[in-house]
């Protein structure tokens, strides 16, 4: 896993930075999130993706470990961070069923957003687990995606909530 410090470092500082920012915009808005299931389980999926990329680059930075002890750990952080979008998912299902303001393309944008953000981190597992280094390419185009996706969820949070209750 040499050469991927300095990247993992970068990953975990601006992840966690934007974690944070993620809170504060929940919090101008917390009030109207809370009203809606899908909003609150919408805001802890970000949450939780932000944190697996914090975790994905603390875990690349462990000395000495083996690819597959590195694989096995992204597994179980995947798959918990995954749990928060199945739940969220599962909601916004209900809300969809329900017809209460969710859209069949925003449904299935969420739905594809979920799975897209967290497909390269099972690829590099597998890849890690067959120790190949090149899993760590695959975990860093995870860190990535969940950056890019959480950026879009967090302007969601933040501009359109306000948007949509006008």
């Amino acid at each position: 896993m040499e050469g991927w410090g300095e990247f993992a470092v970068a990953a975990a500082g601006a992840t966690g930075a934007l974690a944070g920012l993620v809170i504060v915009a929940i919090s101008v808005n917390v009030t109207r999130i809370a009203a809606s299931k899908p909003l609150v389980a919408g805001a802890a999926g970000t949450i939780a993706s932000l944190v697996q990329g914090v975790v994905a680059s603390l875990l690349v930075l462990i000395p000495e470990q083996s690819r597959a002890a590195l694989a096995t750990e992204l597994l179980v952080s995947t798959l918990i961070a995954a749990a928060f979008y199945v739940r969220a998912i599962a909601i916004d299902v209900g809300a969809y069923r329900r017809r209460d303001g969710m859209t069949g393309p925003i449904l299935a944008m969420v739905i594809a957003l979920s799975v897209v953000q967290y497909a390269p981190f099972l690829i590099a597992c597998g890849m890690l687990f067959a120790d190949l280094p090149t899993g760590l390419f695959a975990v860093a185009g995870g860190v990535i995606l969940l950056v890019a996706v959480s950026m879009l969820n967090a302007w969601l949070l933040l501009i359109e909530v306000v948007r949509g209750n006008e």
